[in-house]
């Protein structure tokens, strides 16, 4: 089947210049010639004398040319049931079931509560690298958040040092974040998340100046939340999440402000495996691959 799907491939596609170079590969027999008209113009016309639902209709509209209906035919009832669906699905599965790798990149905003609030809002840049594995993916964040605070904060240098006012603000997070999906939807796939990491912002900045003090608030950050990712492409999608992040900057004594932040994210991102791809496209595989 799979080298009567290729022929007809290059058919649509009016490639069928391919097999003067490869004429081996097609058993010497002319891709689109005599034989391939004769074989479609036959299933086309005893097709009628069987039953949709039945193998032979299913063999008829194959040879017929129509071979991307067939293979959509193979993954719903009645066709999912028989020998042929049942080894087309168990083969699609194994394939849609190998991991690849995932790469996104996102923009959000990051949002501090309760009396860490008064820092103001702040937009988000980062990306994230991973392996997608089934409904599981594992991914390494990168975050950096900037813009300076809307009014002036107390901090310190050192640790026993004195406060001073200042509205630098620049922050760096890295974390490990775990995403499960939910269900898998046509149209959209929803999903759990959590992660652990560090986080922290840059509250003196020397503007190039060495002989000027810097000084850092610096956090565990332990997140969770979810969201949506919508399938734009076979292998993209953009994702929209909502994360709680427990955190606490005052750890190093140098910030006296507590709080939690909530960070909104939309992300646009890539799963590829292309080994997997190649398979999928062998299996004439038309949904999601994400």
């Amino acid at each position: 089947m799979r080298a009567f799907d290729s022929r007809m491939d290059l058919i649509r596609e009016e490639n069928t210049h391919v097999y003067n170079y490869y004429q081996s590969s097609f058993d010497y027999v002319p891709v689109g010639g005599e034989l391939d008209k004769w074989t479609m113009d036959l299933a086309s016309a005893i097709k009628a004398d069987y039953e949709p639902g039945s193998l032979e209709y299913l063999l008829c509209l194959f040879y017929s040319g129509q071979t991307d209906t067939v293979f959509q035919l193979l993954t719903t009832s009645p066709y999912r049931e028989t020998v042929p669906g049942k080894h087309y699905n168990e083969e699609l599965s194994k394939v849609l079931n190998l991991p690849s790798l995932s790469l996104s990149f996102y923009g959000g905003t990051w949002i501090p509560t309760g009396p860490l609030a008064s820092m103001g809002m702040h937009p988000e840049l980062g990306m994230t690298y991973g392996l997608k594995m089934k409904e599981h993916l594992y991914e390494l964040v990168l975050g950096v958040k900037f813009i300076k605070t809307p009014e002036s904060y107390l901090a310190r240098k050192e640790k026993n040092g004195p406060q001073e006012l200042t509205n630098d603000f620049t922050g760096g997070y890295i974390a490990v974040e775990y995403t499960r999906d939910l269900f898998r939807n046509i149209r959209f796939t929803p999903f759990f998340t959590a992660g652990a990491g560090f986080d922290g912002f840059t509250m003196f900045n020397t503007d190039g100046n060495d002989e000027e003090e810097t000084a850092s608030a610096n956090s565990y950050n332990f997140s969770i939340g979810g969201g949506y990712r919508f399938p734009v492409a076979k292998s993209s999608y953009l994702a929209v999440q909502a994360r709680y992040n427990m955190v606490d900057y005052t750890l190093n004594k140098l910030f006296d402000k507590k709080g939690h932040v909530v960070s909104i994210r939309l992300s646009f991102g890539i799963f590829q495996n292309q080994y997997r791809d190649r398979q999928l496209q062998q299996l004439n595989y038309q949904g999601s691959r994400k």
